[in-house]
């Protein structure tokens, strides 16, 4: 039987793809010279869709993660499409500035690094499902917090991004969905 779909969190994950395209629209225009409104629009976009989006991709990872049968190649889609996706980028920079870009095997942007950090999330999250919530998002949480001070994590593998937004993942993992649902009250 297939899972009934929720609409809310169809709509949710439409808005935010709404908000991500805006950003990304937006962000030429925060360098100096522009109006501080565009800049505005940009940083208050960016403190809140990818850490809501990635918390909604750990609500609905409990099917996979869940199963007794989850297997770490189901995850492999995620990495075979982040290079497939790698290599599209590279063509269409070709393509549009007739200049061959340099193949970075381990640095990764635009979708591409989401689609990675989706791999890692499920893996970890794998790993940690049985330990103790709490413990595993005050441990994230913390780690997210260092990872900006120490300089040797960067964007290589996406790993900087993997560790700043698992603390959202795992949030989103253990929430329940029904309990995010607001009551219908008479007017």
């Amino acid at each position: 039987m297939t899972p009934r779909r929720i609409y809310k969190w169809d709509n949710a994950k439409a808005l935010l793809m709404f908000l991500v395209v805006l950003g990304h629209f937006t962000e030429p225009f925060t360098e100096a010279g522009y109006p501080l409104i565009y800049r505005s629009i940009f940083m208050i976009l960016y403190t809140f869709h990818m850490p809501a989006f990635i918390f909604i991709s750990g609500m609905f990872s409990k099917s996979t993660l869940q199963k007794e049968s989850f297997a770490f190649a189901k995850l492999f889609p995620f990495v075979i499409l982040s290079f497939i996706l790698k290599i599209g980028y590279m063509v269409k920079d070709y393509i549009v500035t007739r200049k061959l870009s340099a193949f970075h095997l381990s640095r990764f942007s635009n979708i591409v690094w989401f689609l990675l950090a989706l791999f890692a999330f499920y893996a970890i999250m794998y790993l940690v499902k049985h330990i103790n919530p709490k413990a595993v998002l005050i441990v994230a949480t913390i780690l997210a917090c260092l990872a900006g001070y120490d300089k040797n994590i960067n964007d290589t593998f996406a790993v900087s991004r993997v560790i700043v937004y698992f603390p959202f993942f795992a949030l989103g993992y253990y929430t329940e969905e029904t309990r995010l649902r607001t009551p219908k009250k008479r007017v």
